[in-house]
């Protein structure tokens, strides 16, 4: 079953057409990371991904350009240790966010299905996103970027990282269906979700 290892964020507001991050813990062989790369910079575009170990990313969402230009990329841990992870754009953005989690438990696949929605609310609340997502097998990982003033994720989604007013949740949906990321807020904003699904490595 996927499990949640560890996630760092990063940032950068300087104009500038690179950002990285460094876990605080040695990434492990088996694993996978999912990383999260926004910047609102809407005509730039996510050049390049790489880590300090020389694994291999593969983009699973995106780009989304919903308030910023969103990309989600997955990356099979073939050679673990201590990492960085850096992305470059084509041209500089002066707001620039990256986002990198481990995860054990998960398949080396690209995505199964990827959602995206946005919306305004005038208070705080609980937003059923309807950003429809669809797993396929048992245990898939819905893996959720909530953007823009989101303050905690909603039972039954767990936060992973919460950074710069946004969060990353998770759901490891134990039946295969159709399933929505809720999120709160805590006053009137514009929220952007960006989900994907990542199949359970077999057993």
């Amino acid at each position: 079953m996927p499990t949640f290892v560890q996630a760092i964020g990063a940032t950068d507001t300087n104009a500038v057409s690179g950002v990285s991050g460094t876990l605080g813990g040695d990434i492990v062989v088996g694993n996978t990371l999912v990383v999260a790369v926004d910047f609102n910079n809407t005509s730039a575009n996510l050049v390049d991904l790489t880590d300090s170990l020389g694994n291999s990313f593969t983009r699973v969402f995106g780009p989304s350009d919903l308030v910023s230009r969103t990309y989600l990329y997955a990356a099979p841990i073939t050679t673990g240790g201590h990492d960085s992870v850096k992305a470059t754009i084509d041209a500089p953005s002066n707001l620039f966010d990256l986002r990198i989690h481990e995860f054990t438990g998960l398949a080396p696949l690209a995505a199964n299905s990827t959602s995206v929605a946005s919306g305004t609310v005038s208070g705080a609340g609980v937003i059923e996103t309807g950003a429809e997502i669809t797993t396929t097998e048992p245990n898939d990982l819905i893996f959720v970027l909530a953007l823009s003033g989101i303050v905690h994720a909603m039972s039954p989604y767990a936060m992973v990282l919460d950074f710069e007013a946004d969060i990353s949740e998770i759901l490891v949906a134990t039946t295969p269906g159709i399933y929505v990321p809720v999120v709160v807020v805590d006053s009137g904003a514009m929220w952007v979700i960006s989900a994907v699904v990542l199949h359970a490595a077999e057993i």
